[in-house]
């Protein structure tokens, strides 16, 4: 690889599924398009969305030694760069296509230092293509700062929570408590269970902002959960784009939509 052409490591540590938000109706709309979008004076790095609609925006203009920042919609889905090129970057690389599997808000990023056109495609569905067109910064553009740390989520556990003054509805609702390391964006997505493994995603919810120095809580409706185990996620993003790694709280749902912390 030449040294003018060193692309970060690609990392699970730079989630970014709540920044993808700011790409509107380039990532939720239509075809995926173009965006152009560079890091230099103060702008983001280029973001785009890995998913079903395949690379959204499928090609990105940047500038030399901008970021791109990937972050996963859909599981089966990774982010390689097409061969013959002066780059590499495999999201899996040790992985069969078969087996490739990401959770939602899962994210990588990789610094481009080298002008011109960079192909990638997805191995698990070769189609499924992408571009990276790389510029000369502009004049006096400066360093360009990478990605931040992602903020830190901890305590979380579950509980009971019990509504209107009979008591009756006790336990058809639970409330997540948990703490962050910065305020926060919150999403609480639940997963359906079975044999101890994911099955699929029933309710994505959002919650108020998650505070430091505090114990925070949100609480988790169960109406029209049926009977079984699911799995709740719970995800904080800061006001840069990066999300914390997610932490996953068992639980159980009873008859009469009652609820509980499950087992692991």
């Amino acid at each position: 690889m030449d040294s003018d052409m060193q692309p970060a490591p690609v990392s699970r540590a730079v989630c970014i599924a709540g920044a993808l938000a700011a790409l509107g109706a380039a990532v939720v709309g239509g075809a995926p398009g173009t965006e152009d979008a560079g890091a230099h004076l103060g702008h983001p790095p280029a973001l785009v969305d890995v998913g079903a609609r395949g690379f959204s925006p499928a090609r990105v203009s940047i500038f030399t030694g901008d970021y791109v920042l990937w972050g996963w919609s859909g599981p089966r889905h990774s982010v390689t760069s097409d061969p013959g090129q002066p780059i590499h970057i495999d999201t899996d690389p040790d992985t069969p296509p078969g087996l490739v599997a990401h959770p939602p808000g899962f994210g990588a990023s990789a610094q481009f230092n080298r002008v011109g056109t960079f192909t990638f495609h997805d191995k698990v569905h070769p189609p499924l293509r992408a571009t990276v067109v790389v510029t000369p910064s502009p004049p006096g553009s400066g360093p360009i700062p990478g990605p931040t740390p992602p903020p830190a989520l901890s305590s979380a556990s579950l509980s009971r929570a019990c509504g209107g003054r009979s008591g009756r509805r006790c336990g058809r609702a639970v409330t997540v408590a948990y703490r962050v390391s910065a305020p926060c964006t919150m999403q609480f997505h639940v997963w359906t269970q079975r044999r101890g493994r994911q099955v699929g995603l029933v309710r994505r919810l959002t919650g108020p902002d998650g505070r430091p120095g505090r114990v925070n809580r949100y609480r988790l409706a169960l109406t029209g959960l049926r009977p079984g185990d699911y799995e709740v996620w719970v995800l904080a993003t800061d006001n840069t784009g990066n999300i914390a790694d997610p932490l996953r709280l068992p639980l159980r749902v009873g008859r009469g939509g009652r609820g509980r912390a499950g087992r692991r």
